[in-house]
């Protein structure tokens, strides 16, 4: 067993099961944990790949081979050494968000780092991959007839639900250090610091954090890396490339719950009373749950989300358009056609126009397709009534207002 770990170039996992104590292997993983979580991924992706050779190399004999159960307990030797890394790792990232503390304890602002997440995603991906490749070998020993597989048939169901239980537990880990790092900026929210506290519409930290997480893990899944063999594929092992959709919409389920945290995160943050503007909240929601479907679609990742995205951010912009401008057109479309009521309406749309405009330039739409989107939107809206307005009063815009100004002046919005 030393020599096979040794190839497989994770000898250190013999060291860390000899220190004494939990703090100890924390402060041996925290101190090269790029390097150990690098080494342990790519060991459990060979030894994978072992078990693919093995199981194809049974698949094409006539007769079941005598030494599988000799096999199936070396892997299970072999996953019982490696598989406290993991445990390990997932006590690295249990934090108290409100403490300064450092890595090795497992606080402060290790949650989010963006190589420690990356470590966890990594680890998680060579798991759930060497789990898929032990559920196929379990399944094909209990489709054997023969009673001397009796005894590797257990062991098997044995390895497959080790491998799944520390899958369960990164999963979770994953999860839990999304909302500890949600939760940290959620405090931070509270404290008294004005540079803390939100003063406009523009994306959120924790938008920008989860969704790092969310790219890490999603790319990690997509892009792992193959093992370089020359030969073709045989039947048995073209098979396995089906368990890669099982394997990436594991990914896919994490990746659904991060973003449902991170939804419920956003609307508290909009409730709050930096947003006293029912426009300005409904701006913040547009701009970041479209930062999200933008950096989705341009990875070119998680497509299952992407229609109830759209429809999610086309209501907030559906509800912005009637918080911030249906009140300002509202004396256009409630006039009566007659002169006096005409003109008190103009200048009453004047006065809400030039007020909601003063306001609304200095509010920030970063994203430049989504700037002309909504300044798109408003000038259907405002132009178009106030132009049938005119139309039916017959009543002269003044220079300083008229449907090619409004246009003019909306074409400046949301520059910030």
């Amino acid at each position: 067993m030393d020599k096979w770990l040794s190839e497989l170039r994770v000898s250190w996992v013999l060291h860390l099961a000899e220190l004494e104590g939990a703090s100890a292997r924390r402060t041996f993983i925290s101190r090269r944990l790029q390097h150990t979580a690098h080494s342990w991924a790519l060991a459990l992706r060979l030894i994978g790949r072992s078990i693919v050779c093995f199981t194809g190399w049974c698949s094409s004999r006539e007769e079941r081979p005598p030494a599988s159960e000799l096999f199936v307990r070396f892997f299970l030797a072999t996953f019982l050494q490696i598989l406290p890394f993991v445990d390990v790792v997932v006590a690295l990232d249990t934090i108290d968000p409100s403490s300064d503390h450092s890595a090795v304890s497992g606080t402060g602002s290790a949650v989010a780092s963006a190589h420690k997440f990356r470590a966890l995603a990594d680890v998680r991906e060579a798991l759930s991959g060497a789990s898929e490749e032990a559920q196929l070998w379990d399944w094909w020993l209990r489709s054997s007839s023969s009673p001397d597989d009796a005894e590797a048939t257990r062991i098997s169901g044995e390895m497959s639900s080790l491998l799944l239980a520390k899958l369960d537990k990164l999963d979770e880990a994953i999860i839990r250090d999304t909302r500890d790092h949600i939760r940290a900026q959620s405090m931070s929210l509270t404290m008294e610091d004005d540079s803390l506290k939100i003063s406009g519409p523009g994306i959120h930290k924790v938008t920008r954090s989860v969704i790092s997480c969310i790219i890490i893990v999603l790319s990690t899944s997509y892009d792992r890396p193959a093992l370089v063999d020359p030969r073709p594929p045989t039947a048995h092992e073209a098979s396995l490339h089906g368990k890669d959709d099982e394997n990436n919409a594991s990914s896919i389920h994490l990746i659904m719950r991060m973003m449902r945290s991170l939804e419920k995160k956003l609307t508290r943050v909009s409730q709050s009373s930096s947003f006293l503007d029912d426009s300005l909240r409904f701006l913040f929601l547009i701009n970041n749950f479209y930062f999200v479907w933008h950096q989705l679609r341009t990875n070119r990742l998680l497509d299952a989300p992407m229609q109830a995205l759209t429809r999610q951010i086309d209501g907030y912009i559906s509800s912005y358009l009637q918080a911030a401008w249906a009140p300002v057109l509202k004396p256009l479309h409630d006039n009566a056609l007659c002169c006096f009521t005409g003109y008190s309406a103009k200048h009453k749309f004047e006065s809400k126009f030039e007020k909601t405009y003063a306001a609304q330039k200095l509010w920030k739409v970063p994203d430049p397709e989504l700037r002309e989107e909504l300044r798109t939107a408003i000038i259907n809206r405002v132009v178009s009534a106030f132009t049938s307005f005119v139309d039916d009063t017959g009543i002269r815009p003044s220079s300083k207002l008229n449907p090619e100004k409004l246009e003019e002046m909306l074409e400046e919005l949301f520059e910030g």
